[in-house]
């Protein structure tokens, strides 16, 4: 095992964070049309998690949107699955909107606060993260967060080609422009 995944007591460590989210929503990024109403993130991808997951004996948190939670009883199931399985669930939105950071701060509040009071009913445990869509994060949704008494934010993106990737996002993106945090 390489030294970056071991701590000093030589235990495993391992970060691994996924943003759960349907393909309609890349699909409408990138200007491709793909039905809404599929499932297939869910029908097809959460199982496999934890499985894998459970065979690499790893914990994993799942950054869900919650109209997608919402769209199948199944889906409040599995995410019920996680959680029962050592994941985190977090908040990543009611509807992952893009230009997130442009919305009011009551839409934003919205957002963030109907999403986590929906993961805590499914799950019975206080969600205590948030990554904002694309990472686009403002000071009033950091406000918003400590308010709430979420315990932390993962929408802080670090990356030496960010300009880079702006414009590819750019040019996939037909020239409809969509901030990234």
């Amino acid at each position: 095992m390489r030294d970056s995944l071991v701590d000093t007591n030589n235990r495993k460590m391992c970060n691994i964070s996924v943003d759960f989210e349907d393909l309609h929503f890349y699909s409408r990024t990138l200007g491709l049309s793909h039905q809404e109403k599929e499932n297939s993130a869910y029908d097809k991808a959460i199982d496999r998690f934890i499985d894998l997951f459970q065979l690499m004996d790893i914990k994993g948190t799942f950054f869900l949107i919650g109209k997608d939670v919402l769209k199948a009883k199944d889906n409040r199931e599995a995410v019920r699955r996680l959680s029962e399985n050592g994941h985190e669930v977090a908040n990543h939105t009611m509807t992952h909107p893009f230009n997130f950071s442009r919305y009011s701060y009551q839409k934003k509040k919205d957002e963030i606060l109907e999403t986590g009071k929906m993961l805590e009913d499914i799950t019975g445990k206080k969600v205590s993260g948030f990554r904002a869509p694309c990472y686009d994060i403002d000071e009033e949704i950091m406000d918003i967060l400590q308010e709430a008494g979420y315990l932390y934010d993962s929408s802080v993106f670090p990356c030496y080609y960010k300009a880079l990737q702006q414009l590819i996002y750019l040019l996939l993106c037909k020239g409809k422009y969509r901030r990234m945090g």
